[in-house]
């Protein structure tokens, strides 16, 4: 509220979404590098503010610079990038940054990212906010058994007995993170599943019965009177 009163509903919106804008900008960038695309700081992606493609910003080249640290630093093997999954038993689908294997125990700074499988979402905000820690959760529960078998198949008979690759680890990385010397922090996630449902059923309490209104509109409109057919083949 403190934040709105300062900034005023309407700069507060084109704040918000310029934010969404960079995010945008930096998880396709991201996806380009994961498919072993070369990005360049001249390339451009479509902005949904500007509705046309735009250069990369500054701010939004140093978020895709940290994701490539990151990954030179840990050096994840990728199973799966922006991956829809649904789960039909609870009745929700979602999109999944990315799927990797850790096959070793890498120290970076100070932080130990611990072998095994991870589930990791990307953000560019400053916070990690529950929804966020829902978010995922919910994802890890919605992955194909089908994903899982790859994912399985993909371990030596080694990593197969270790306790550290029996289930998947969560985790978000902040990329143009400015609170450390990294550029990015990567925080692990406690699988929040139970929230997620509880809050779900929440909102289905609440939103069940309710549907968009339903709206009947002219295709055409003119401000001169249609000539008769008469007057036509006149």
């Amino acid at each position: 509220m403190k934040w709105l009163a300062q900034n005023g509903w309407d700069e507060a919106q084109v704040i918000m979404k310029e934010a969404g804008d960079k995010g945008s900008t930096a998880h396709n960038a991201i996806e380009d590098l994961l498919k072993n695309k070369e990005v360049l700081i001249t390339d451009k992606y479509y902005s949904e503010i500007t509705k046309q493609l735009e250069e990369i910003k500054v701010e939004e080249w140093e978020s895709i610079m940290s994701f490539h640290s990151w990954f030179k630093q840990v050096n994840p093997e990728t199973m799966a990038i922006e991956i829809v999954v649904f789960n039909d038993e609870v009745g929700y689908a979602g999109t999944v940054d990315y799927i990797c294997i850790v096959r070793e125990d890498v120290k970076v700074g100070r932080q130990l990212i611990k072998k095994g499988i991870y589930i990791i979402d990307w953000k560019t905000s400053k916070q990690i906010w529950p929804s966020h820690e829902l978010q995922i959760s919910a994802y890890k529960h919605a992955i194909a058994e089908e994903i899982k078998k790859v994912i399985w198949n993909s371990l030596s008979e080694e990593e197969q007995e270790d306790e550290e690759f029996q289930d998947f680890k969560l985790a978000i990385l902040q990329v143009g993170y400015k609170m450390n010397r990294n550029g990015f922090k990567f925080t692990l996630v406690e699988d929040k599943f139970d929230l997620f449902e509880s809050t779900r059923a929440i909102w289905a309490e609440e939103c069940a019965n309710i549907f968009p209104r339903q709206m009947d509109y002219p295709i055409s409109l003119t401000l001169e009177d249609k000539p008769e057919e008469e007057d036509k083949l006149n």
